[in-house]
């Protein structure tokens, strides 16, 4: 038999009869159940489970088998830029012009937007009030004394510089939310959230609400009000690069309000328009048009004849962080990716990226390095696990997670991972006593993908780490979330019972 026919034949090794570690047999036989259920035949579990302090296994088995990680990847990109800047950091975007604003506020020429990705431009950020998304460079803008422009506002989106989408994301991704377009010029999740109420009376087209406004996007209404009746169906659909928007479905008469989202293509183009518009309405005259410039992937500055007039910063990098983890934000994680890799040196003598999101793999395998970490089992291009060619293995998730706890910046990184029953994406799942609270982790899903990498943390007892990966697996999602949950419920009673070494808590 041949090597590759002897993997192979490992590989269909049922998993009930693969080895794990027996420093607690009840456990091992718990877990061996749980991931050998029939709904799982056919599916490829990856699993490590260690205990801290000394680093002992308790479970493990395909844990150097690279698997898709889905948003589990947001694990190391929430830590490259926590390790890379710190969660101090601040993203600057600025305001240029060839020179300062006269007497009267008058600015000779155009006013150039220099957007760096900073992706707090949003409600979430705001109190969840779209209105307030621009409110700091309006704030900054009306500062610096700016009252007419005589030229154009021009947004400038390249510093990051490349494909606007990350690598391996599927084209049927990108109308969601999940798969906004990137722009360093990003604002309100690069999203439209729809609200669809029927009309008034039966066969009346539907009313849409969006929010923020469609600026630039044409909505095709053919929704239709049915009777009370009939089921309430509606589908938005955006073919990538278009303008156009198609509504359809069927709204009971009565029906309350259904929600939806869109994604906004030319991002950068979009935030100028909301820009403008804002502008104007706080009384700044513009007297030329509004657009994008394609610019060189170099900042402005004097060099080109432009001073900056107006600055603002983004939250601390530990509260962006906080923001794309929590909810498991596909754009966020990408845009800091690109800001890893955007601002990577780069020494005279290597060539350049060929894109910003190239440089942004350079900077993770910089970081692994510094981590004393393997790369070859953390094969990512993009920084969301959005991509299907995402690889990591289980293993290089609980090295990660063991080596944040004694990072400089292991408390940001920990108060970013949603926590049990409580808030982000684990709010609604390991809710009970015996669990809620007690689970710091992150959550990945794909199609045909699950997975739960974190921390066991219960008030007395021992502290966990664990990844859970279940890949190729085509059954009810909602079976393999709850066999996710049983394995993970089954490893806090572990830990409360084992105890509590002294001085071992995060």
């Amino acid at each position: 038999m041949t090597w590759s026919a002897i993997r192979r034949s490992v590989w269909w090794i049922p998993m009930a009869l693969l080895p794990a570690a027996q420093a607690d047999p009840t456990l091992s036989a718990d877990l061996l159940r749980l991931l050998g259920q029939p709904p799982f035949a056919h599916a490829a579990w990856g699993i490590k489970v260690i205990s801290l302090p000394n680093g002992q296994p308790l479970f493990e088995t395909n844990s150097h088998l690279l698997l898709k990680p889905a948003s589990n990847a947001k694990l190391f990109t929430g830590a490259m830029v926590l390790d890379q800047f710190s969660s101090q950091h601040r993203i600057v975007t600025s305001v240029y012009a060839t020179g300062l604003p006269d007497p009267q506020g008058r600015v000779r020429g155009d006013l150039l937007i220099y957007g760096r990705g900073d992706p707090s431009f949003a409600a979430r950020f705001h109190e969840g009030d779209p209105e307030k998304s621009l409110q700091r460079l309006l704030q900054a803008i009306d500062k610096s004394g700016i009252r007419f422009i005589e030229g154009r506002l021009l947004g400038d989106e390249s510093y990051f510089f490349g494909p606007p989408f990350g690598s391996s994301w599927t084209w049927s991704d990108l109308g969601y939310y999940y798969g906004a377009e990137v722009s360093a010029l990003t604002s309100d999740d690069n999203v439209i959230d729809l609200t669809l109420l029927p009309g008034l009376a039966l066969g009346e087209p539907g009313r849409i609400q969006a929010s923020p406004p469609a600026y630039g996007l044409t909505l095709l209404n053919r929704t239709r009000t049915v009777p009370p009746t009939w089921p309430a169906w509606e589908e938005v659909t955006r073919l990538p690069g278009q303008d156009v928007v198609q509504v359809t479905g069927e709204l009971p008469l009565g029906e309350g309000q259904r929600l939806d989202a869109i994604t906004v293509p030319r991002p950068g183009m979009w935030f100028m328009r909301r820009l403008s518009l804002a502008l104007e309405a706080q009384g700044l005259a513009i007297q030329g048009n509004v657009g994008l410039i394609e610019g060189n992937p170099e900042e402005p500055g004097v060099e080109g004849g432009l001073r900056e007039l107006a600055r603002t910063q983004s939250p601390p990098m530990g509260e962006l962080v906080r923001h794309m983890m929590k909810p498991s934000q596909n754009l966020h994680a990408h845009l800091l990716w690109l800001q890893a890799g955007a601002t990577l040196p780069v020494p005279p003598s290597s060539p350049r990226p060929l894109s910003t999101a190239q440089a942004g793999r350079q900077a993770m395998t910089a970081f692994l390095i510094r981590m004393d970490m393997d790369p070859d089992q953390v094969q990512l291009n993009e920084g969301s696990g959005l991509s299907r060619d995402a690889l990591v293995t289980p293993a290089a998730i609980v090295d990660l997670l063991i080596k944040m706890r004694t990072h400089p910046e292991a408390a940001a990184f920990h108060e970013a991972l949603p926590i049990a029953g409580m808030d982000g994406t684990l709010r609604r799942r390991l809710t009970s006593e015996d669990t809620r609270g007690m689970v710091h982790a992150k959550t990945g899903t794909l199609r045909h993908v699950l997975c739960l990498s974190g921390y066991v943390e219960p008030p007395e007892g021992r502290t966990l780490v664990f990844s859970i990966m279940l890949n190729q697996f085509a059954g009810d999602p909602a079976e393999g979330r709850e066999a996710i949950d049983a394995m993970v419920t089954r490893l806090v009673a572990h830990a409360r019972a084992a105890g509590e070494p002294l001085g071992e808590r995060h």
